[in-house]
């Protein structure tokens, strides 16, 4: 029996081996409004996204996130009904780590959700954290319709039954403008999480998608633009279980979201400090030099720490 997934009440129910008729459904009833029947009302209700190439990333994240006791609605292509459902005030957070939406939407993909996807947080000061999870991929269902014409010779992926396209720098520059416009429009607490190491499954060295040239041109548009919203890089990739977990610390504030923050501003202060007080003091340049030593080792603190915890408590282990 096919069945449409939109915003599932219970996550661990979600069974990511997609069938055919499950996905073919999904595309066809894609224009649809329809609504979880039993939508998240509680103040701890947390809506993340997640598409098949980022599923361990949100797997450890939701992990941590049950065990503090928060629900969270996961979201596959139905980002039009987490909006929705967002600017209804159903949900106290977002974490929105797959946003490969926007790709589609800007580029003729079959899973664009408008361009209102990545607003209602920013709207509704609704605290969120966002990532670039699955932004190497367009999707499109041959069955249905064919691939444009416009793309012969660009780089595919057979994910049956979509056909994936790699975007390309050009393409990954814009939506890195995109996102942080949106961001920094937003009236709530906002953090953007940068995975250097890749940004799916396919984006790993070795992968069909592995192209470092355009994820460093989507993560360079990101630190030209963004301003007023804290962007946080980490040498890691986006289906490593630590990543995952720094996501949900840093929107839920935990130990990990707290020492990113620490180090955050040491880095600000160190490098405030070597700007103006550097030159006319020994002794401030020096101050302004442990100030940034520390906030890197508080970086790399919270990326081991994120680890260590993963390790110590199985249900945080995510095998892929």
């Amino acid at each position: 029996m096919a069945v449409l997934i939109i915003g599932i009440s219970d996550p661990k129910r979600v069974d990511f081996a997609y069938t055919r008729d499950q996905l073919s459904l999904q595309t066809k009833l894609k224009g649809l409004q329809i609504r979880d029947p039993k939508p998240a009302v509680q103040n701890r209700a947390i809506a993340t996204t997640v598409f098949t190439t980022t599923h361990p990333c949100v797997r450890a994240a939701r992990t941590h996130l049950e065990a503090a006791e928060c629900k969270v609605d996961t979201f596959l292509g139905s980002g039009q009904i987490m909006e929705e459902r967002i600017a209804d005030g159903q949900f106290a957070g977002v974490l929105d780590l797959t946003t490969t939406e926007l790709a589609d939407e800007l580029i003729g993909g079959a899973w664009g959700a408008g361009p209102d996807r990545l607003t209602a947080a920013a709207m509704k000061g609704v605290p969120q954290v966002i990532s670039v999870g699955a932004l190497d991929t367009v999707k499109f269902f041959p069955r249905i319709r064919c691939v444009p014409a416009k793309f012969e010779g660009r780089r595919f992926h057979e994910h049956d039954p979509i056909k994936l396209m790699r975007t390309t720098p050009e393409e990954n520059d814009r939506l890195g403008l995109e996102i942080a416009q949106k961001a920094c429009a937003a009236k709530g607490p906002t953090a953007i999480l940068l995975p250097l190491r890749g940004v799916s499954s396919l984006d790993i060295e070795g992968g069909s998608f592995w192209w470092p040239e355009a994820d460093a041109a989507l993560f360079q548009s990101l630190r030209n633009w963004v301003a007023g919203v804290e962007l946080i890089e980490l040498d890691l990739h986006i289906n490593d279980p630590a990543f995952g977990r720094i996501a949900a610390e840093t929107l839920h504030g935990g130990k990990a979201g707290r020492v990113l923050n620490a180090g955050k501003a040491l880095t600000s202060v160190g490098v405030v400090g070597a700007a103006t007080l550097g030159a006319r003091s020994r002794f401030a340049a020096a101050l302004s030099g442990a100030a940034f030593l520390a906030g890197s080792a508080c970086t790399r603190f919270a990326v081991f720490e994120a680890g260590q915890e993963s390790a110590r408590d199985p249900k945080y282990t995510v095998v892929p």
